[in-house]
């Protein structure tokens, strides 16, 4: 038997701390209001996943949303039934063991040290806790990331087919988790392939063993899309409505949805089709949809090219915000339930990461070694300012971050050094633009405890509770002329018809042309009168 080293039980107690964090996150957030509370992509990923627990395992049409997170939620629920105790436990273990893989990953691309500071930067980083406690994608992409940094370490390290074809599995289970890191696959190839060209052909091995890895999980998917879609789709058929939301004249950076008041995941593939069908006056399938709107990006954005410039600035700009911009829930308002991510989100943050780990690139480009790395990292970041900006998708960027990051802590610990001292004037410069105000955190905070309103009224039919939720965000943001039509419904099915008037002409004031508070309003006023 292996004699057990001392490594293998620092990693282990690396391992059981990072757990015993997430399990403490667990528990509160379980025991809280927003434990039981399902929000945009993650009612869609559980009606999915119930669908294939149920038995419904191949689905109909092309797939538009990326089908690896509800099929391991399907998994999941079919072992041990619905319910999200089970799905947060395993999400607790695939994250404390994403800051061990990090940990390794250092180790193979950079050296001992680094590897160790990542490691335990990602075992204690808040935002990655939080996604941990979700029904979202990303807690399943933050693990398959490091996995992926850290078997791509070891094809750099030994070039073996062998490690070529794992990590090409890999990198297609990832894509299949969140589509645009299928870069990262072509990055990686073309290494391999630069690699077996510069030994004259020596070593074509890896990169066609990496190359079957892809086939061997894509593939299937793939002809999966053509037998019940008719089209041929790796992963799926949302990349033009994506770019277009990310880009239209008129973007902000942040998801917006292509029709107003439906930036929800379940109208996103009907709208657009239907919006593109309308415009071309004839039926579509789902590659013409996407070709459609990719289309009219460059068709829109050709008459104001500086427009865009300056679109594509702002999005790296909130790239690197210290700012989790998030998507329906965020750490903020998660931090009113959970004790650690209150403690610590404001401390560990992008303004803390970013110009720490900008640094870290620096010196990272003057070892070869590290390149690809780079690479990756460079790509990566370029496919999120080319679409929009949330903080579930900077996770794949914040794992690579703290590798880089891992550089500098570990240089810095020589204090006396130049090289340390020089470091600091370049790194207080990107902290100023990492951390200037583009976000206001509490209007995110705002944005969920809406949506937790809405979610306790429409699914949970809590009026009351609704109703406290809904004077919650409009406590922050007096201007959410959505939380006061909300407010309005919950008000009137209680037969307070008059503070629901009231509500509804404060949402119309704000917003004359919105549709649904103008209905509302009417239907109450009947409701008063009878």
């Amino acid at each position: 038997m292996p004699k057990w080293s001392r490594d293998q039980t620092w990693l282990l107690g690396l391992f059981a701390a990072a757990l015993l964090l997430r399990l403490w996150a667990v528990a509160e957030f379980q025991a809280s209001p927003l434990g039981h509370l399902l929000f945009l992509d993650g009612e869609s990923y559980d009606q999915w996943a119930r669908q294939l627990a149920d038995g419904d395992w191949i689905g109909a049409g092309v797939f538009y949303q990326a089908p690896g997170y509800p099929y391991f939620l399907g998994v999941i629920y079919t072992m041990c039934g619905h319910g999200f105790v089970a799905v947060r436990l395993a999400q607790a273990l695939l994250g404390a063991a994403g800051a061990v893989l990090l940990t390794l990953a250092g180790r193979r691309w950079i050296d001992e040290k680094a590897g160790w500071i990542a490691g335990v930067m990602l075992a204690v980083w808040p935002i990655a806790i939080h996604f941990d406690l979700l029904i979202q994608k990303t807690s399943l992409t933050m693990f398959l990331t490091t996995l992926v940094l850290w078997l791509l370490g070891g094809v750099r390290e030994h070039g073996s087919a062998r490690r070529a074809l794992t990590a090409g599995m890999a990198l297609g289970a990832l894509a299949l988790v969140q589509e645009q890191t299928m870069a990262l696959a072509i990055v990686a190839l073309l290494w391999l392939m630069w690699k077996a060209w510069k030994v004259r052909c020596r070593q074509v091995a890896p990169p066609a063993a990496m190359a079957l890895g892809l086939a061997l999980v894509l593939l299937p998917v793939a002809v999966r899309n053509e037998i019940v879609g008719g089209e041929f789709h790796l992963t799926t058929s949302q990349l033009g409505p994506n770019f277009y939301i990310g880009n239209h004249p008129g973007a902000t950076g942040f998801y917006v949805g292509l029709r107003p008041e439906r930036g929800h995941p379940r109208y996103e593939r009907q709208d657009a089709t239907e919006l593109a069908q309308e415009d071309v006056g004839r039926r579509l399938q789902p590659a013409e949809v996407s070709r459609y709107w990719l289309i009219r990006t460059f068709r829109e954005n050709s008459a104001d090219p500086v427009g865009w410039l300056k679109l594509l600035g702002r999005k790296a700009m909130l790239l690197v915000q210290a700012v989790e911009i998030g998507d329906g829930e965020d750490v903020y308002s998660a931090g009113d339930f959970v004790t650690y991510l209150r403690w610590a989100t404001p401390v560990l943050h992008y303004g803390v990461l970013v110009p720490v780990a900008a640094v870290g690139v620096a010196m990272m480009l003057r070892k070869r070694k590290t390149w690809p790395l780079l690479a990756l990292t460079a790509t990566y970041a370029t496919t999120l300012v080319a679409f929009y900006v949330m903080a579930r998708y900077r996770v794949p960027l914040t794992a690579m971050l703290m590798l880089a990051a891992g550089v500098v802590v570990a240089a810095a610990s020589n204090w006396r050094s130049p090289a340390t001292w020089k470091a600091l004037a370049p790194a207080a410069a990107i902290a100023v633009a990492c951390n200037w105000p583009m976000v206001d955190p509490q209007q995110i905070r705002a944005v969920s405890y809406a949506n937790i309103g809405t979610e306790l009224m429409f699914a949970h039919e809590s009026p009351v509770l609704a109703e406290q939720w809904f004077l919650k965000a409009l406590a922050i943001n007096p201007e959410h002329f959505k939380a006061m039509n909300n407010l309005g419904i919950v008000l009137a099915r209680q037969g307070r018809y008059d503070e629901a008037i009231a509500w509804y002409g404060k949402a119309l004031a704000l917003q004359p042309d919105f549709a649904e508070a103008k209905f509302n309003l009417e239907a109450a006023k009947r409701a008063r009168k009878e």
